[in-house]
């Protein structure tokens, strides 16, 4: 197939993976962070976005993320799984990460990467730019891009971006995305275990391994107040919202009639 017939017309983004993918994007103001989105293109060539699943990152960079084969092997694994479970075949179908504090326009390094996993199959990408200061709100702001990769006519062998219209869809909380949510403090510290990191016995200087443990400790009190905590609130106040809605619809209900006799 060449990458016209892979070309995406439109992006539907179901608004629960639009909260998950955002969540992730917010734990880190200096480092990029990634996942790949997990869905389905149908015969119109458009393209719906189901869920999505956080990839670990193994070198922190504060301009640049990269998708490595296993992680790609684990999120076909997770894409077989939830095909079961919504009855439907889905696949990974492309891949979002972060630009905090810059521009929400991807870099010559993320449209090559784009182009690249086009090759195989339909693939799109989402940038979520955050932690901008915008001077004209009142606080941070978010921007949001759909794009894929087409070759330059003008000039053979490069490629640029092609803007994707993008709409999201607004769907009730589906539990793998509620999960994939809840799990963000879990692997944002897993993150923080390096395996060539020597082992805490090992250390023969009592400072070295006082400033080690004290940096972890740190680390991880970082994940709990800026992560773990606001994601409980914020799950805490959706419930009770629906809690009230729920009330709310039980209310304008008609009054049950007894049985006839």
């Amino acid at each position: 197939m060449t990458s016209a017939q892979k070309a995406i017309k439109k992006v539907f983004l179901d608004s629960d993976v639009f909260t998950a993918c955002l969540h992730h994007c917010l734990t880190s103001e200096k480092e990029e962070v990634l996942g790949l989105l997990i869905g389905k293109v149908d015969e119109a060539s458009f393209c719906h976005v189901l869920a999505s699943i956080v990839m670990h990152r193994s070198d922190k960079q504060p301009d640049r993320v990269e998708i490595s084969a296993p992680q790609l092997c684990i999120a076909t694994a997770y894409a077989d799984k939830l095909s079961v479970v919504l009855g439907e075949s889905v696949r990974v179908i492309g891949w979002y990460h972060s630009h905090p504090h810059i521009t929400v326009w991807p870099s010559h390094v993320d449209v090559n990467t784009q182009f690249t996993y086009q090759m195989l199959d339909s693939f799109v990408g989402l940038i979520f730019a955050v932690y901008q200061n915008d001077p004209g709100s009142a606080g941070n702001t978010v921007q949001l891009t759909c794009f894929q990769s087409v070759e330059d006519p003008t000039h053979p062998g490069r490629v640029v971006r092609k803007d994707i219209e993008l709409q999201i869809v607004n769907k009730p909380m589906k539990l793998f995305n509620l999960k994939a949510i809840v799990d963000l403090p879990t692997i944002l510290s897993q993150e923080e275990t390096h395996p060539e990191r020597p082992d805490q016995a090992d250390v023969n200087d009592p400072l070295t391994f006082l400033f080690n443990e004290a940096l972890e400790t740190l680390t991880l009190v970082h994940i709990a107040s800026r992560v773990a905590m606001p994601l409980l609130e914020g799950l805490e106040a959706r419930l009770q919202s629906a809690k009230a809605r729920l009330a709310e619809l039980e209310r304008s209900l008609p009054p049950s009639r007894p049985p006839p006799q």
